[in-house]
Order: structure tokens, then C-alpha cells, then sequence
């Protein structure tokens, strides 16, 4: 299990490569413990470990748990992700199949 995902916040230091930005802030809105919210996060994990050459911080948030969170980052399908750091803000709705396209999304700092 992955315990009390309204708290959780995992770091991983992947600094292999330096590249900008030196780190990345991300959120994560969820929609409680189920299969396909492990499944998401599973494969969220996978693609961050994989391919993102910075550090980050990853902050998951159960929509039903926490839903002031929720409606401040206006979140309207789950799971979003939002990267708050570095600016612009990102945010990328549904599934992660492809990581490939998520760090292409997460990585482009000119939108």
C-alpha cells in the first residue's frame, strides 16, 4: 500500500545529468486508493525515475481528503499533475503510458 497519500512526499535525487532546471515541484491530484489511482502512481513513478535528470519533489493529493487543495489548483479530471516549479506552471490530465510525452510536457519551459 502506499500509507496516507495525503502526506506523502517523496524525493528522489536523479542528478545524474545536469540539466536546467537544478529541480522540479510537482503535485499529484488523485481520487482515493484504488486500483487505478495505484496504477497512475505507479506508472508516474516509473516515468519520473526513468527519465527526469533532476531532482523533484512529488506531492500526492487525494481530492477527497484534502479538497480545499483541490479546488486552489482548480482541478477539474483526475489524475493532474501540476508541475508549480519551475515556471510556468504545468498541468497534464490523465493517463501515463507514454513517458516519453509526459517528460516532453513536464521539461518545456517556454509554455
Amino acid at each position: 500500500t502506499y500509507g496516507d497519500w495525503s502526506s506523502d512526499v517523496c524525493s528522489f535525487d536523479l542528478s545524474f545529468a545536469s540539466i536546467q532546471p537544478d529541480h522540479y515541484v510537482l503535485r499529484f491530484y488523485v481520487s482515493g486508493h484504488g486500483f487505478q489511482t495505484k496504477k497512475s502512481l505507479s506508472e508516474l513513478h516509473q516515468c519520473l525515475k526513468q527519465g527526469l535528470n533532476a531532482p523533484y519533489s512529488l506531492k500526492v493529493i487525494d481530492i477527497h481528503r484534502e479538497p480545499e487543495l483541490a479546488e486552489q489548483d482548480q482541478i477539474t479530471a483526475i489524475p493532474t499533475l501540476i508541475r508549480t516549479y519551475p515556471q510556468p506552471t504545468r498541468r497534464i490530465v490523465g493517463q501515463f503510458q507514454d513517458p516519453q510525452q509526459l517528460l516532453s510536457l513536464l521539461q518545456d519551459l517556454n509554455h
